[in-house]
């Protein structure tokens, strides 16, 4: 891995530190699943105004 990728890596930890916690705070199945239905319309919101409808599409089809 070079450095910028070990940089990038960092960065990208750094970010995900609130989210691990409040996932760690869920008490149950619900809270979890209410978490991960929240988080997903989020990025789906950071898509559409990121990249537009075509890269939201780019990303999506990419994932599957």
């Amino acid at each position: 891995m070079n450095k910028n990728n070990i940089a990038i890596a960092k960065r990208m930890d750094e970010l995900m530190a609130p989210l691990e916690q409040q996932i760690m705070m869920c008490d149950s199945r619900e809270e979890l699943l209410m978490m991960a239905c929240a988080m997903m319309q989020r990025t789906h919101e950071i898509f559409l105004q990121e990249l537009g409808e075509n890269g939201t599409k780019l990303m999506y089809k990419d994932f599957a």
